[in-house]
């Protein structure tokens, strides 16, 4: 969507139980759209610990007062055609915005 301008400011936690990894996926990807839009937060950097379809986070970030778009906004991640696999060298993903 853009591109953060500003420090890192702020921190915030997620602890997210889906039940699979898809769900999961999305799940996490609502969070920090809803973090963004509900509490003005970017993230810069993240770290995360994913156990069986348990997901745990930290992100530190600033305020979206210092993020710059660049493309359309997203408005909501969704579950159509939504794809998690692994693969040799990992896993792969897929899903859909709206925007």
């Amino acid at each position: 969507m853009g591109t953060p301008t500003g420090g890192t400011s702020r921190s915030e936690q997620i602890e997210l139980e889906s039940p699979d990894g898809v769900a999961l996926l999305v799940d996490w990807l609502s969070e920090i759209l809803f973090l963004f839009e509900a509490r003005n937060f970017v993230p810069h950097k993240i770290e995360a610990d994913i156990e069986e379809w348990r997901l745990r986070a930290t992100m530190n970030g600033g305020d979206a007062s210092q993020f710059e778009q660049g493309g359309a906004a997203v408005k909501a991640v969704t579950y159509h055609d939504a794809m998690l696999a692994r693969t040799p060298s990992g896993y792969e993903a897929r899903v859909y915005l709206d925007v």
